[in-house]
């Protein structure tokens, strides 16, 4: 009797597919911010510096928000929750259709574009327990959501931006997410033990009084690798979110088209939802170390690329795809390798605490970009830190180590 009413697909597939819409809708509309950037500065004369802070306050708060929305899912239905953080989200683009001084634009976009944003931390511990084999790899399809929204909406927000308006454009963004996000939370389970199933890939006797273990928020917080790793998170947001705000004004200023600049963002998109799905079968066969390693050699090259050779449409098109697979590749092993080290007791929470200090990375690289190019009406300083942090991180990638966490554990 219970073979027969097995499901003939796995629910874990189903909450796969549910999240990677969550997740490009969440990413495609955030990362279209670098497209009304030029708007907000044309139409309110605010400087660079002053128009990133906005993203710079989102990012920091959305690390925050992660942290706290993952505890809120533990303890409640994720569907209430990220259901919830999807609405808050599609009101923050209504208010921001009617904004007309700058604090309107950092508490809008601040915090409740941030809220939003935060709940997306949640969805990659949610597929973690889900999957024991194929972590990585479903990790990385979820992932690609992030990817294939940064290539549908910059060009449709600028597209938007050229017939309607940026106001009426945001409420076309609120539109989008409230219906995307309600639909897909309906499918949303946060363990697969609570409806009586297992995680795929766990044999029975495995799954036989089963126990989530691993290190509590504050044994991690005491050892070398949470700090490592999340020093490594804030180096790969610093680098992504000076790329995505600023990628599209620097092309414009080196006289690429619009419809060109914005296609860097979706070119940027395309690769990495490659680099996210190659990289997650990789890592599932070679280790998260090494996908690391290989992912920020690639992004120093690339970082040297820009400030070098990019020029053209063509040139920085190449950039982006560099810039993309890399990026894929580093995002998809964050969640998977925080399992390995630290286990899955509290792998939602850590990973919202790690997501936290990254969260500092898109704030600076944001608003130094900024400042930098206020200042020297150049962004080649900026490129150039990124550069050196990239190369930084590649030295870092050889002291990860795994954790003899009975010792920690018992402390």
């Amino acid at each position: 009797m219970e073979e027969a009413q097995k499901p003939k697909v796995f629910y874990g597939y189903v909450i796969v597919v549910a999240c990677f819409f969550i997740m490009t809708i969440y990413w495609g509309t955030t990362l279209s911010y670098g497209i009304f950037f030029d708007s907000l500065i044309k139409e309110f004369g605010w400087t660079r510096a002053a128009t990133s802070g906005a993203y710079s306050v989102m990012a920091l708060m959305f690390g925050l928000t992660g942290i706290i929305i993952a505890k809120l899912c533990d303890k409640y239905s994720p569907r209430i929750v990220i259901g919830t953080c999807g609405v808050l989200m599609g009101i923050g683009y209504i208010l921001l259709s009617r904004i007309n001084v700058i604090w309107q634009l950092y508490l809008y976009y601040g915090v409740f574009i941030a809220i939003g944003m935060g709940s997306y931390i949640s969805l990659l511990p949610m597929v973690t327990r889900w999957f024991t084999r194929r972590r990585a790899l479903m990790i990385g399809a979820l992932s690609s959501g992030m990817g294939l929204g940064s290539i549908i909406f910059p060009p449709i927000a600028q597209r938007l931006i050229s017939i309607y308006q940026w106001r009426f454009s945001f409420i076309i963004f609120a539109i989008i997410v409230i219906t995307v996000v309600l639909i897909a939370t309906q499918f949303l389970k946060w363990d697969p033990r609570k409806i009586g199933l297992k995680p795929y890939g766990e044999s029975e006797t495995e799954n036989k009084d089963y126990k989530l273990t691993g290190l509590s928020l504050p044994q991690s917080i005491r050892t070398q690798q949470f700090w490592l790793i999340g020093g490594m998170y804030f180096i790969y947001v610093f680098c992504q979110t000076t790329v995505l705000v600023h990628i599209y004004v620097h092309a414009l200023g080196m006289n690429v088209s619009s419809a060109s600049a914005a296609s860097i963002v979706s070119i940027y998109g395309v690769f990495q939802i490659l680099g996210m799905n190659v990289s997650g079968y990789m890592a599932d066969k070679y280790g998260s170390k090494t996908i690391f390693l290989v992912s920020f050699i690639l992004m120093t090259i690339s970082f040297i690329w820009l400030l070098m050779l990019a020029r053209d449409a063509l040139t920085f098109d190449v950039f982006a795809a560099i810039m993309g697979f890399t990026g894929g590749s580093i995002q998809i092993v964050f969640a998977p390798i925080i399992a390995e080290i630290f286990g899955l007791k509290s792998q939602g929470v850590i990973l919202g605490a790690v997501s936290f200090m990254a969260s500092f990375g898109a704030a600076a690289g944001s608003v130094i970009a900024g400042l930098i190019f206020d200042v020297n009406h150049s962004y080649t300083l900026a490129f150039i830190i990124c550069a050196i942090l990239a190369a930084s991180a590649v030295v870092c990638t050889s002291f990860i180590r795994p954790i003899a966490r009975n010792k920690v554990e018992s402390k």
